[in-house]
């Protein structure tokens, strides 16, 4: 837990081509809200130049819930997450 009360949670898929599905119990926590932010591209190569700056860039992500004391996650395809537990 965080000095600002909230619990991070860091998630990676490294496949480049399917989706993953992840459930964890947060034991200890009574979390009530989740929000996000997703670092990911068409292509897995993908990166940021001088010419591109904003080739990859973080965006808000929608694919976490607490469900029943559980933390369950959709994670696309070569993606990284970041978690905000409330």
């Amino acid at each position: 837990k965080a000095k600002d009360g909230h619990v991070y949670v860091a998630l990676t898929n490294l496949d480049p081509d399917k989706p993953a599905s992840v459930s964890t119990a947060v034991a200890g926590l009574s979390p009530t809200a989740v929000s996000g932010r997703i670092l990911t591209a068409q292509a897995i190569t993908a990166r940021n130049t001088f010419e591109s700056p904003d080739s990859v860039t973080p965006k808000a992500f929608t694919g976490a819930r607490i469900e029943g004391g559980a933390l369950k996650v959709e994670l696309p395809a070569k993606s990284v997450v970041m978690l905000q537990l409330e």
